[in-house]
């Protein structure tokens, strides 16, 4: 199972360093053939550099020669290679040629609604923060959790779990105030608190959420995690991004 750290301060202004375990149900399914055998997924090559729909597009210009090539010689097969198990492999960048690309550099493209780019700028790659060396500052803002849940797009949940008794009361405390009042509490980073996650290096900044719920002797808190607004996917600067 895939945990993460995070460190958290809480509404008293204490803080401490949690697990992340992810909320999603571990389901193991077996697939058998019609015989009875097992069924296991395979990775086989389907075309080369030279046997790839781009690269026979660029060779032949008149797709009526194209046409013509392909019923007379195959040039789309490669009778050595395609059809052959791939073991292991890497990924490459190529350009537009098909050529190994050793230090490709990376760009951000900004578009407008109907789909056009109307900007294009270096890509940031942003360093993970669920970690920082000073303990992160407690937001302050609270929003009812059907407002949370209408207004945002949470593509993950993530359930905080202690590893010791002194973590357990941290996050007993904070998980009854959270259930008390019946909200969930924006969870960032920054002066204000108010500044996105960054789960890893490179990765996505979110908005997180935190919510709370009593069970009884139980509790269940559960970190929730937005890249964007429901009907403003086209909106920046909300999630870091200027």
């Amino acid at each position: 199972m895939m945990r993460r750290r995070i460190r958290l301060t809480d509404h008293l202004g204490r803080d401490a360093t949690v697990w992340m375990v992810p909320c999603r149900p571990r389901i193991f399914r077996r697939y058998r053939s019609e015989s009875g055998e097992d069924v296991r997924a395979v990775r086989r090559m389907k075309a080369t550099s030279t046997t790839h729909p781009d690269s026979l597009m660029s060779r032949y210009a008149d797709t009526a020669d194209l046409a013509r090539e392909l019923v007379a010689q195959d040039p789309e097969v490669d009778i050595e290679r395609t059809g052959r198990t791939v073991e292991y492999s890497e990924r490459v960048w190529v350009d537009g040629e098909g050529n190994p690309v050793y230090v490709p550099k990376m760009e951000e493209v900004r578009k407008d609604r109907s789909g056009q780019a109307i900007e294009r700028r270096p890509k940031r790659v942003r360093p993970g923060n669920l970690l920082p060396h000073a303990a992160p500052v407690w937001s302050g803002v609270l929003m009812p959790r059907q407002v949370v849940v209408t207004r945002y797009e949470l593509a993950q949940a993530w359930q905080l779990m202690h590893g010791n008794i002194l973590e357990f009361d941290f996050l007993w405390g904070l998980t009854q105030w959270l259930d008390q009042q019946g909200c969930m509490a924006l969870v960032g980073r920054g002066r204000t608190g108010r500044d996105p996650l960054v789960m890893h290096r490179g990765a996505k900044p979110c908005l997180g959420f935190l919510d709370g719920r009593i069970f009884g002797e139980g509790m269940r808190l559960i970190l929730y995690l937005a890249q964007s607004e429901l009907g403003h996917k086209e909106q920046r600067g909300v999630y870091g991004e200027d």
